[in-house]
């Protein structure tokens, strides 16, 4: 590695902690003013498939031909 590419390494690594140590720093800045972050886990039952929800795309059509009459 030759003394050029290092300090690119070097830079883009001082850089990259730089950043983020900074948004560290905002997010507890923004939490001790707004409050900490708070996370709503919410749950949701799915239902049984009724027998309208099983159908497949030929019983769909076929249905709609005998609908019309």
């Amino acid at each position: 590695m030759d003394l050029v590419s290092y300090d690119v390494f070097v830079l883009f690594g001082t850089i990259g902690l730089a950043w983020g140590t900074g948004t560290a720093f905002g997010h507890r800045v923004v939490d001790s003013v707004m409050g900490p972050r708070t996370f709503k886990h919410e749950t949701v039952v799915s239902q049984v498939p009724s027998a309208a929800n099983t159908m497949t795309a030929c019983d769909i059509h076929s249905k709609a031909f005998q609908d019309v009459s």
